[in-house]
C-alpha cells in the first residue's frame, strides 16, 4: 500500500485531464465523463471496503465491483480506447477469479503477486485513459492547424515538379 499516494495523485491528474478534455470537446463529453466517473467510483468503493473490513485481498467484492464498472464503461463505447479500458476491467475480474479459485482449492495464493497484478492493470487503465484524452486533444490541434489560414500561408508554397520551369 506504499504506492497508494502515488496512485491517487496520478488518478486525480488523469481524471482532471479527462474532465478538461470532456469540457473542451462536447462530442466526447458523455463517454469520457462516464468512464472517469466509473473509474473514480470503483476506486473509492474498493478503498472504502478495504479500509472498513481490513481485508487486504477483497477478491470477492472486487469481482462484483469490477463487473459493475466494466458494464458502465462498456455501455455504448465510443471506440476502441474506451473498449480497451473495459477489457482491462475484465482482466482484473480474471485475476480476482483466479485468486478465489486458489483459496477455494485449498492452496495458499501469493497475495503480493495478486496485489501487484491488479495494481499493474489499474495503472494500465489510467495510461489508456490518458492516451484517449491525449489523442482527442492531438486530433483537435491538428484539425485546428489544418483549417487555419495562418497554417497554410505561413510557409512558402513549394512548386511541384510539373510546375518547375
Amino acid at each position: 500500500m506504499a504506492e497508494l499516494p502515488v496512485y491517487l495523485t496520478v488518478l486525480l491528474l488523469a481524471l482532471g485531464f479527462t474532465v478538461v478534455t470532456a469540457l473542451r470537446h462536447p462530442a466526447c463529453r458523455e463517454p469520457l465523463l462516464r468512464t472517469a466517473a466509473a473509474i473514480l467510483g470503483c476506486w473509492i468503493a474498493g478503498v472504502a471496503y478495504t479500509v472498513t473490513t481490513d481485508d487486504l485481498t477483497p477478491w470477492h467484492f472486487n469481482i462484483f465491483l469490477d463487473a459493475v464498472t466494466a458494464t458502465v464503461v462498456m455501455m455504448n463505447p465510443a471506440g476502441r480506447t474506451q473498449g480497451t479500458i473495459g477489457l482491462l476491467y475484465f482482466v482484473q475480474i480474471a485475476w480476482h477469479t483466479a485468486f478465489g479459485i486458489q483459496i477455494f482449492s485449498g492452496n495458499k495464493p501469493d497475495e503480493q503477486f495478486y496485489y501487484d497484478a491488479i495494481t499493474w492493470v489499474a495503472w494500465a487503465q489510467l495510461a489508456v485513459l490518458g492516451i484517449w484524452c491525449g489523442g482527442i486533444e492531438h486530433d483537435s490541434r491538428v484539425r485546428t492547424l489544418r483549417n487555419s489560414r495562418d497554417a497554410s500561408s505561413s510557409r512558402p508554397r513549394v512548386p511541384t515538379a510539373k510546375e518547375k520551369p
